[in-house]
């Protein structure tokens, strides 16, 4: 098998991943927007991107070096969610500022809390 081949056997599982994560209600397909270098580790809240998805927008201090912006990334996730980080998986966007996640929790549950931090940061 070349290198192709294994490419495109990845990008398969890939999706069929993503397609059992929107039809399995025990897990939810996060999208996040990632700012890494920025002066403090922070959940801004929802957006929406281009094609009209909520995006999560979050900020990292660490540098976008060896994975180290999404190590940092994944234990802000867990530790803002009350996941362990085995329950947060990146399935896309490795070295782009656009990351795809498998989070073994409710959507509802990740929302409310998602919906309590922002209140709570407002003056």
């Amino acid at each position: 098998m070349n290198k192709k081949d294994l490419a495109n056997k990845k990008r398969k599982k890939t999706r069929q991943g993503g397609q059992v994560t929107d039809q399995n209600p025990e897990f939810m397909l996060l999208i996040v927007h990632l700012t890494p270098k920025a002066s403090a580790n922070k959940v801004e809240g929802w957006a929406l991107n281009a094609e009209g998805k909520k995006v999560l927008r979050v900020k990292v201090t660490a540098v976008p070096e060896n994975g180290k912006a999404n190590e940092a990334l994944i234990k802000l996730l867990s530790k803002t969610f009350h996941l362990s980080k085995s329950q947060i998986v990146l399935i896309r966007g490795e070295t782009s500022r656009i990351k795809h996640f498998k989070v073994d929790a409710d959507l509802t549950k990740i929302e409310t809390l998602i919906e309590y931090l922002i209140k709570s940061k407002l003056p």
